[in-house]
Formats: structure tokens, C-alpha cells, sequence
């Protein structure tokens, strides 16, 4: 399993995000996106947006949007993936 970030700051807060990233010491990988060009592809209007991808590359899950209890909802989908 993968874990990829990421990061659609603008031109005007994207020079934040590696110290930001530095400082809470995120064991994954952030992107950045500050033109937007993935987020639009990927029909992405709010942020969070999660995106479970399985290894051929397909989208088999999607949430927006965070609510407490949330992370048990991707677990959920993470244990059937696996299978």
C-alpha cells in the first residue's frame, strides 16, 4: 500500500507546504497541484478528497469531505481491496 498527498495550494501558499510537511513529519509523499490541472481532472470541487486506487491503476473508491468515523468507512474498503 501506497499513500500519495495531494497538495492543491495556490501559487501564493504552495511555498508553505514542504516546511508544513517537514514539521509534522508525514510518513507519505505530498504532491503538489498549485495549477489545479489534477484536480480538475479528477472532479475534485472540495478538499479532503480520497481517492482508493488499486493496482492497476482503477478507482474502485471515492469520499469527499471528512466527518469523524470517516477513517472506518476506508478501512472498510482497504480490507476489501485486499482480498
Amino acid at each position: 500500500m501506497k499513500i500519495i498527498a495531494v497538495s492543491i495550494d495556490d501559487q501564493r501558499s504552495v511555498l508553505r507546504v514542504a516546511p508544513y510537511v517537514s514539521s509534522v513529519m508525514w510518513p507519505y509523499e505530498i504532491l503538489l497541484d498549485s495549477n489545479k490541472q489534477f484536480a480538475q481532472a479528477m472532479g475534485v470541487n472540495n478538499v479532503p478528497h480520497t481517492f482508493l486506487v488499486d493496482g492497476t491503476g482503477k478507482v474502485v473508491w471515492q469520499h469527499n469531505n471528512y466527518a469523524e468515523g470517516d477513517e472506518e468507512e476506508l478501512h472498510e474498503e482497504l480490507l476489501k481491496l485486499k482480498k
